[in-house]
């Protein structure tokens, strides 16, 4: 596989009429001395490199990229001139053609204002997006943070996460060279696993934040296998909207979390929010479970998803008033319109905050038909859900005791 390099430039030490050297040592046992990195990565043959980008400031040591060019006036022109003013766009293109032509394949240079702060970031960011843009399509991507002010790398590190963090045609590795004093071997350090750190960073919040574990599930299959199938199977509750499985999922995570390997620590964390979920959710009846869950999602700001769990809370309360708590009926939607429904409407018309109910139940069914238009509610707006939610999850509470209440009065039959 052809890789794309890309690398950045900085200010070089330049004593006694060069730059510093170093020996640079391969995992391929290559030795490379040379006084940049660049030089050694196509020397040593260690990746088959098919396209570089340079980044760097307008005052970067581009001079040092043209030393083996054999043009000494153009050597000497470049190297005053990033001394002083900084390289104009028609050096940079000039130096970029010969470099192409040299490493025979193309090279992207691109250099920005050298005032590298809070207050350039918005000039400068889309300067390496646009660089690294140019990555090609069909090329794993090398990402060489050796060279450079302690910024840069920064920059480089954010647009390809910005570019390819959920692009699986590219794999990127990074690497660094860990300079040394002249005279002994500088390693090159593979730091691949930082890649893999941020996207188990992001895949983690994702699913904290919004219950989407499908990228956290492949990220920990490797590790915890019984617990990526948990988060496989419990974000496909969540986006499904199939609230009565959540009794099988709570199983499932108490199973699971009987064989958390020790290690990678990251793993702790998704077992400690998979114990506060279990934890927070279970109740003694399958209702109040749901009325649960409800808050939890809406915890998580997934007011549709939380309507509708709020909405069956109700009509399992309903069922399991009528018949008993392991009821077969519960999820027979069928059963519900044509039986209970008519116990459940006798009800709610005798609740206090009946008009409460009525909300909920007509924005559930908005939902279930893609914002079709009810009697009762007129035309949906999104907006409105999370304040339909809270507003009715205050009285389903109210509810479930006042149908207990009417229960133990012996008025349900």
């Amino acid at each position: 596989m052809h890789y794309t390099l890309i690398t950045s430039l900085g200010t070089g030490l330049y004593q006694n009429g060069g730059y510093r050297n170093t020996v640079y040592a391969f995992e391929n046992k290559a030795q490379i001395e040379t006084n940049v990195l660049l030089k050694a990565i196509i020397e040593s043959k260690q990746y088959d490199i098919g396209k570089i980008i340079i980044i760097g400031t307008k005052t970067s040591s581009w001079d040092i990229l043209a030393e083996a060019l054999g043009d000494t006036d153009f050597w000497l022109l470049l190297k005053d001139t990033c001394s002083a003013t900084g390289i104009d766009e028609s050096l940079l293109e000039k130096l970029q053609h010969q470099l192409t032509e040299y490493y025979h394949c193309p090279v992207l240079l691109a250099a920005h204002n050298p005032v590298i702060s809070n207050e350039t970031i918005d000039e400068l960011f889309p300067v390496y997006m646009d660089a690294i843009s140019h990555a090609e399509e069909t090329h794993d991507i090398l990402l060489d943070i050796t060279h450079g002010f302690r910024s840069m790398p920064i920059f480089m590190y954010q647009a390809l996460l910005f570019r390819f963090s959920h692009n699986e045609n590219h794999r990127i590795e990074i690497i660094y060279g860990e300079h040394t004093s002249t005279g002994t071997i500088s390693y090159i350090r593979n730091l691949s696993a930082y890649w893999d750190i941020s996207q188990i960073t992001e895949a983690k919040n994702l699913f904290f934040k919004q219950l989407d574990g499908k990228l956290l599930a492949e990220k920990l299959e490797p590790w915890w296998n019984t617990g990526a199938k948990c988060i496989r199977a419990f974000s496909g509750i969540v986006e499904c909207n199939f609230a009565l499985q959540i009794p099988i999922i709570i199983n499932q995570i108490r199973n699971s979390l009987k064989t958390v390997p020790a290690a990678p620590r990251w793993i702790g964390e998704i077992q400690a929010f998979l114990q506060t979920f279990e934890q927070t959710v279970s109740d003694k009846t399958l209702a109040e479970t749901l009325y649960k869950y409800a808050n939890f999602l809406a915890g998580k700001k997934l007011f549709v998803q939380a309507v509708i769990a709020l909405q069956i809370a109700v009509e399992v309360k309903i069922i399991t008033a009528f018949d008993k708590e392991e009821s077969s009926d519960i999820g027979n939607y069928d059963r519900w319109q044509n039986y209970y429904k008519n116990f459940y409407d006798e009800l709610r018309g005798k609740f206090e905050h009946k008009e409460k109910l009525n909300r909920l139940y007509t924005l559930r069914n908005q939902i279930a038909h893609g914002g079709s238009t009810f009697r009762l509610g007129g035309v949906p707006q999104a907006v409105n859900t999370e304040h339909i939610f809270k507003s009715a999850e205050k009285r389903v509470v109210e509810f479930f005791r006042f149908v207990d209440k009417m229960r133990e009065n012996a008025a349900l039959s």
